[in-house]
């Protein structure tokens, strides 16, 4: 896709107005500057959605208005990330009820347990994952699920709450977690790590999974697909995963974006303008 020259942009690449990226943090400072610019550029590649994930009620308070832009259809998406677990604990989700009760949010996330860094201790952890996985039943909402070096824990938790959307954010695992992840009739979703050369065992997942069980996403401003690799992420950026998720499928590429728009319609509830 790019030339040893030119670096290719996402405007070169670009499809129909039916993509949706899952998973965003347009409320980083990364995006402080330029944010209208992100987005008008992610509509003008064929983005139709983003979500946007908070990470903390003061996150959406602060935030939320402008995020909201008449640019792209942006929905909400908010949860205690494992990270923040311990610092921000059980009273965070109390406040985090509050918000469910005066904004539409289409899912709580990202919830789950990352054992990597170990910001936050283990069990603490799994009692706050627990806790927003009850709500979100409760609410009828789908989970989005963050999950490193955790798997065994993280299904185990699962399978005892039983959600009936889940969606495994940025996944990072092997085929064997994906097929128990499948089996259930849950979602994965592929960010810009799809793209590193050497990631070969996630590529085995892609060309594994079902398409009506995939989505995109970008986790920006984080993990940039290549040829941006080591660059701020953005949701136009979706283009590079979509693309090498249609290659390692032998698919159109544009058949790999409108069903995984539509995937994220369907398990987001997303009506789009």
């Amino acid at each position: 896709m790019a030339t040893k020259n030119k670096r290719i942009s996402p405007e070169e690449l670009a499809l129909p107005s039916v993509g949706v990226d899952t998973h965003a943090h347009l409320v980083f400072a990364d995006f402080q500057n330029d944010l209208e610019e992100v987005l008008r550029r992610a509509k003008k590649c064929g983005l139709k959605a983003i979500g946007n994930i908070y990470l903390s009620s003061q996150e959406f308070i602060t935030h939320h208005s402008r995020i909201n832009s008449a640019e792209i259809d942006v929905f909400n998406v908010i949860g205690i990330h494992p990270h923040d677990a311990q610092k921000l604990g059980l009273s965070e989700l109390e406040r985090i009820k509050q918000l469910l009760a005066r904004y539409e949010f289409k899912a709580i996330g990202e919830i789950g347990l990352d054992y990597h860094y170990h910001y936050s201790p283990p069990q603490v952890q799994q009692q706050v994952f627990e806790a927003q996985l009850e709500l979100a039943i409760n609410l009828g909402l789908p989970v989005v699920i963050h999950s490193r070096e955790a798997a065994e824990d993280t299904l185990a938790i699962l399978n005892k709450f039983q959600p009936q959307d889940c969606i495994f954010h940025c996944f990072s695992y092997n085929l064997e977690v994906a097929k128990k992840i499948l089996d259930k009739g849950w979602f994965i979703s592929f960010s810009g790590t799809l793209t590193f050369k050497k990631n070969i065992s996630l590529k085995q997942v892609a060309a594994y999974a079902p398409l009506e069980m995939v989505l995109l996403e970008t986790d920006c401003p984080f993990l940039a697909p290549h040829p941006y690799r080591g660059k701020r992420n953005e949701p136009a950026f979706t283009l590079f995963t979509a693309y090498e998720l249609a290659r390692l499928k032998n698919l159109d590429v544009t058949q790999v974006w409108s069903q995984t728009g539509q995937n994220a319609k369907k398990v987001f509830k997303i009506i789009t303008s």
